[in-house]
């Protein structure tokens, strides 16, 4: 080691070693007789070391000693008071700190290039990402997954990767302030800071690699061997490493209040072979080894002339537990998937990471106008921006992509930060979800609508083919009665019968059960006394088409005589024919109005934009949910007639008043009432569908549009109903859609413009 041996008088050189002209290029010529002082480069750290000689006994310092070329270099000089020729001198043992120092010098500028540090850099080495609560990883940059070794970590727990314990979870979630931890993945050491952001509930998380700062060398080359205050274990080893002498530090980290004659090997964990090249490169080696709650880094230099190998330690905890204050890091770095950019208040772009230059095509986007460049952003838009203070979302498609750009304000207010977020993928699961909605609600239909054609078209047949046998029975019966003498003109008797026959069937006689009972024995009792063969079978015919014994006497007056059972027998067999012939009639009709329906719902045929009768549309929706109308279901149709007819999407429409008639079924459940009401507020036409159902609760109204909200038991509903109706009539239309609700009452009010320009493609 360099040495200074100074007279305790005068502070004046007597003499210096060979070791102190090699590292100075100063000889005993140059500065025998000279104040010690005048060797030192800097005037305080003269006064320094002419305290710490006037203090007596062993005394370090840091000084800057002055070479012989006058280059500058830190020393740490360790001033202690000897005998040498008679006199008191002082022995000054310099150790050469540059290395230490410029470290130090390194690390806080680094510290201060962190603080500075933009918020948008170009590449961040460092692991990026953004987690849930319960640490599900939402996006982590390529940095990140490079650490872990993986191509992907969405969806992965980063609690689970780091082991981090559910303490430091709950710590990092309630924290008001970043939360530093620092943590070892295979071989990399990282400093990560967890910053929770309540608007958004995530967690973010910023990390550093510090494995290079935890293998730097901060220890001391030719630091006093054993000083006393020296704040890092330094320790003198056997070659076979036991322990010669230790300062108080080192037994402090060891926990041992003396360590000589102990193992340092044993106590370090160094192996054989790392304890092999140690003995014979003469070179510096260094050995991390973990102490209890410490991580002391040793250097440890075999020296030959002594046969000794001495063991320089410092403690690195604090700088592996250290966090660079990352907090205005880039969230979104160059690695990030979605584009970030950094505007002035202008709207002008400054920075834009490698995402949004590849969304817009553009090799340099600095310069450029937002405004102009990004579609919905108008001059309101940005004013909005402006005076938030919280980030203005904002959703565009960009090209064939949909994105959510979030538009930050930043602190001082000088710039707007554009995170964005690629929705195209979201955006093509509601629509299949939105499809797989209406082919849901399409088979709900189609089933009612089986149902509901099932009915007439069963009758129709069942009808035909009753009506087959009829008409043979009215054959016979026409036969039979032609073969007989009535006296009478028989054709204009049957003609008068058939068309009695004939209205009857089309307009019933409404007579009570209990009447058509009595009426019924009446008329049997009358054909029996008659001779008419089979009088019950005959009975109920003739009831229903108005006869009584006394219309029958008037028959047998009309010339119907001794023959009435065939004339009686004949009428029966032409009105059970009419009656079946209307019965064909009625459930055709029945099929053609159900068809008809079906057929305007949907707008078959019609271009996508047409001239809608909102009223027929309601009327249609009710004949097509008809199947899901119960007879406890009261429906009150209150339409305003002679509405204009409106320029429109009619089926997308009718699926609004689909969706909402059909969610007001599922709330009454099966027993209730529903009001639908149609009119003219000012230039809006709307409609009022309410149910007297239990209501929607206070609370969650304001979500019920949302897209997969549902208030429906899982499997029940997709959340997407609602949401439709919204996006049709808002977005698609230009209207609006509001909802009220109270227990008993819920009313949704749609109202549309009737003078639109044009419903917007869309939504």
């Amino acid at each position: 080691m360099p040495v200074v041996i100074t007279r305790t008088l005068d502070d004046s050189v007597v003499r210096v070693n060979a070791e102190y002209t090699a590292a100075f290029g100063l000889g005993d010529a140059e500065v025998a007789g000279k104040p010690f002082r005048d060797l030192h480069d800097v005037p305080e750290d003269r006064d320094r070391t002419l305290e710490a000689h006037r203090a007596g006994g062993i005394e370090s310092v840091e000084v800057r000693m002055r070479t012989a070329t006058g280059e500058c270099r830190w020393a740490q000089a360790d001033v202690a008071v000897f005998g040498f020729q008679g006199e008191p001198v002082y022995l000054n043992t310099l150790y050469d700190i540059g290395q230490l120092k410029s470290a130090e010098r390194g690390l806080e500028e680094a510290t201060e290039v962190l603080h500075e540090m933009a918020r948008f850099p170009e590449m961040n080495p460092g692991p990026v990402a953004r987690l849930e609560l319960d640490g599900t990883i939402l996006r982590a940059n390529v940095a990140a997954q490079e650490v872990f070794g993986l191509d992907s970590l969405d969806g992965m727990c980063l609690w689970d990767l780091l082991g981090v314990d559910h303490a430091v979870q709950t710590q990092i979630s309630e924290a008001a302030a970043p939360i530093q931890l620092e943590v070892q993945v295979g071989e990399v050491w990282l400093a990560l800071t967890f910053a929770y952001e309540a608007a958004s509930r995530h967690i973010f998380v910023y990390g550093t690699d510090v494995t290079a700062q935890k293998r730097a060398e901060r220890e001391l080359a030719e630091r006093a061997r054993f000083p006393q205050l020296n704040p890092g274990p330094v320790a003198r080893l056997r070659p076979d490493g036991t322990v010669i002498r230790a300062n108080p530090a080192a037994g402090s980290v060891f926990g041992k209040q003396s360590l000589a004659g102990e193992s340092f090997r044993a106590l370090c964990g160094i192996d054989e072979p790392l304890w092999t090249r140690i003995l014979s490169t003469g070179a510096p080696v260094r050995h991390e080894a973990t102490l209890a709650d410490r991580c002391i880094s040793f250097t440890l230099v075999y020296e030959g002339s002594l046969d000794q190998v001495f063991a320089y330690g410092a403690d690195i905890s604090e700088l592996k537990a250290a966090e660079r204050a990352l907090a205005d890091l880039a969230r979104f770095p160059e690695m990030n998937p979605g584009p970030v950019l950094r505007l002035d208040q202008s709207g002008t772009v400054l920075l834009a990471n490698r995402a949004a230059r590849t969304l817009f095509d553009q090799d340099d986007l600095s310069g450029r106008s937002w405004l102009d460049l990004c579609p919905g952003v108008d001059a309101a838009f940005w004013s909005s921006v402006r005076s938030a203070t919280d980030a203005v979302p904002l959703e565009a498609k960009l090209g064939s992509r949909f994105f959510m750009l979030h538009h930050a304000p930043g602190p001082d207010g000088a710039f707007v930060f554009v995170y964005g977020s690629d929705l195209t993928a979201q955006k093509k699961a509601e629509s299949a979800l939105r499809q797989s909605e209406k082919m849901a609600t399409l088979g709900t239909l189609t089933a009612g609508m089986a149902h509901e054609l099932n009915n007439p078209a069963a009758a129709a047949q069942r009808a035909a083919e009753q009506l087959e046998v009829a008409f043979a029975d009215l054959e016979k019966a026409h036969l039979t009665l032609r073969g007989v003498s009535l006296g009478v003109d028989v054709d204009r008797l049957l003609a008068e019968l058939s068309q009695q026959a004939r209205h009857v069937a089309a307009h019933p006689i409404e007579i009570g059960a209990m009447e058509r009972v009595d009426r019924e024995a009446q008329v049997e009792h009358w054909l029996e006394e008659h001779g008419v063969d089979h009088a019950w079978e005959s009975a109920p015919a003739l009831v229903e088409m108005g006869y009584s014994p006394t219309t029958l006497d008037e028959l047998v007056g009309k010339g119907a005589g001794d023959h009435v059972g065939l004339v009686v027998a004949w009428q029966a067999q032409a009105h059970r024919v009419y009656r079946l012939a209307g019965e064909i009639r009625h459930g055709s009709s029945r099929l053609v109005e159900i068809v008809g329906a079906m057929k305007a719902y949907a707008y078959l045929g019609q271009a996508p934009v047409q001239s809608v009768d909102v009223n027929e549309g309601l009327r249609n929706t009710l004949v097509i949910l008809r199947g899901k109308l119960g007879e406890d279901i009261e429906v009150e149709q209150a339409l305003t007639p002679g509405l204009p007819r409106l320029e429109a999407y009619g089926s997308e429409l009718n699926q609004v008043w689909t969706n909402l008639i059909d969610n007001a079924l599922d709330a009454l459940g099966g027993k209730g009432r529903i009001a639908i009401r149609s009119g003219l507020v000012d230039d809006r036409l709307v409609v009022e569908i309410e149910d007297d159902g239990p209501g929607i609760p206070e609370p969650i109204q304001s979500q019920v549009f949302d897209a997969f909200f549902t208030t429906k038991p899982p499997g029940m509903g997709t959340g997407l109903g609602l949401n439709t109706c919204y996006n049709v009539v808002v977005k698609k239309h230009a209207g609006s859609i509001e909802v009220s609700s109270v227990p008993g009452r819920t009313c949704f009010t749609v109202s549309l413009p009737l003078h639109a320009t044009h419903p917007t493609v869309g939504g």
